[in-house]
């Protein structure tokens, strides 16, 4: 009768940490396109005007980070 191969150790697998890390990344992306947008939108509809607006939601954005 043969021998199974001996498993590879939990170490050697980092698949699916690397996949977790992965996924971080992409949330965090996300978060922060979805912040900007934000800050566009308010921008746009700022009475004060376009450019005073954005620069207004950015300094909130960036106080808040």
């Amino acid at each position: 009768m043969t021998k199974a191969p001996k498993r590879e150790s939990a170490e050697k697998h980092v698949y699916l940490r690397d996949r977790m890390d992965s996924w971080e990344t992409r949330l965090q992306l996300a978060l922060c396109l979805g912040a900007a947008g934000v800050a566009l939108l308010v921008a746009a509809y700022s009475p004060a005007g376009f450019w005073q607006g954005l620069l207004e939601a950015l300094k909130q954005l960036i106080n808040r980070i």
